[in-house]
């Protein structure tokens, strides 16, 4: 059994579905850095602004507390810090449920649910992998980023394809099981059971 990885090239997906006649998947690397161009660095830059914000604020206030005549200035001057620290919190937290996010699609692209193990097939995993790049977008919408429609939409289109491996394993272990030629009793518990601790631990690994 073989398939075969790309960027999605015609050329490539032309030679393994008509030269090697094997199954062609996009590239989840390429899908991700999609992803980080589109808003990764843009959410970067704004948390490093307010860092900048903040620290600038700080050093006013600062200098408003060591001059005695400029004291008047430092309430405003607190006021200014506690308001670059919420923006600082803000960034940070995009920041922070961005990457959640795209951890969650790295970790939605296997043959078990990472919550419970549950075997899943590529017919599920599209539907997980549309609604984390869904959230990403409305992360993007509510911090108003600018909106990137060709990409995501070229994201949307290769999940279906990407999900495509998962497949792709099941069918290689149900080929390894006929050979094995075990009981439905001992195949129901090598699949629920067995495979998904062998997976994981090479996962981890």
């Amino acid at each position: 059994m073989l398939y075969v990885v790309s960027d999605r090239a015609k050329a490539l997906i032309q030679l393994a579905e008509k030269g090697l006649e094997c199954l062609s998947m996009p590239d989840f690397f390429h899908v991700v850095h999609e992803l980080i161009k589109s808003y990764s660095l843009a959410i970067g830059r704004h948390l490093r602004q307010a860092h900048q914000d903040l620290k600038h604020a700080q050093e006013a206030l600062a200098r408003c507390q060591e001059r005695p005549h400029a004291a008047l200035d430092a309430p405003e001057a607190t006021l200014l810090v506690a308001a670059r620290q919420t923006e600082v919190s803000r960034w940070e937290e995009a920041h922070n449920s961005y990457r959640g996010y795209l951890e969650t699609l790295s970790l939605t692209l296997h043959p078990f649910h990472i919550a419970d193990s549950a075997p899943q097939t590529s017919a599920q995993v599209p539907s997980h992998l549309q609604a984390t790049v869904a959230a990403i977008e409305g992360l993007a919408q509510c911090h108003q980023l600018p909106v990137r429609h060709a990409a995501m939409t070229k994201v949307r289109k290769q999940l279906p394809d990407l999900a495509a491996v998962v497949d792709f394993w099941w069918a290689g272990v149900r080929r390894d099981v006929a050979h094995a030629a075990i009981s439905p009793l001992w195949q129901r518990w090598a699949e629920e059971a067995l495979l998904p601790r062998v997976y994981w631990e090479h996962a981890l690994r």
